[in-house]
This record gives structure tokens, sequence and C-alpha cells, in this order.
């Protein structure tokens, strides 16, 4: 990875890897903020290139530092119980967290929608 040449340039391609909107990462790399030149910026080839280069770096390491976290629940969890430092609830908790990894155990949260109708009568308006 060889970083662009202009220092700005760079910063506004980091910020964008990064997650930051095209007017937020232009404003970061120390520009005046300029929705136009901001866009004019993100579409040169070698912005693009190297906000492609750091995001596939950014991903390799998350997969792999997710591999070593799923490999160490995988080891607690084959731990025999008692044996070592590990405790059953420490394996019962691996076991947990690897599931919610895979998908086991569906989502946590539901969305509930609801409709509430409020009615007040005229006497009850007037403040």
């Amino acid at each position: 990875m060889t970083p662009l040449q202009n220092s700005r340039h760079e910063a506004f391609a980091v910020a964008l890897a990064g997650g930051k909107s095209v007017i937020d990462a232009y404003a970061v790399a120390g520009f005046r903020r300029s929705k136009g030149n901001a866009s004019r910026l993100a579409a040169r080839k070698d912005i693009k290139a190297r906000v492609l280069e750091l995001k596939t770096a950014i991903a390799e390491k998350t997969t792999k530092k997710r591999a070593d976290i799923l490999a160490k629940l995988g080891e607690i969890m084959d731990v025999p119980v008692n044996v070592a430092d590990v405790k059953p609830r420490d394996q019962i908790r691996a076991s947990e967290l690897y599931g919610k990894d895979i998908g086991m155990f569906g989502t946590d949260k539901q969305e509930v929608n609801t409709k509430i109708e409020l009615v007040f009568s005229a006497r009850e308006m007037k403040i």
C-alpha cells in the first residue's frame, strides 16, 4: 500500500474508507466544506483506488480478528469441565457467543410497530 503523494488527498481517502461521508471526509482532510469539490475529488481514479485499497486492508484485519476470536471461543468450549481455569459458566458463555456469531439464535431485538391515537376534547386542549 502506497499512500497518496498529496497528504490532504490521503487524509480524505482514509476518512472515506473509515466511513465518513464525502463532505465530512473533505473537511477532515483540511479543505473548506464544499459538496461539489468533495464529490469531484471522490470521483478521481487515484482516490477511488486508494479507498478500495484501505477498505480491503480493513476487511482483512477484521476477518482475521474474527477468526482468531472464534478459534479462542472454540478452545474454551472444548476444555474438559473444571480443568485449568475454565469454569462451566465460561464454556456456556463461549458457546453462546459462538452461536450468536453463526446466527443460531436469530435476533435479540424485535421491532414492534403500533399505532396510538390520542383523542382530546376541546376542554382538555385549553391551556
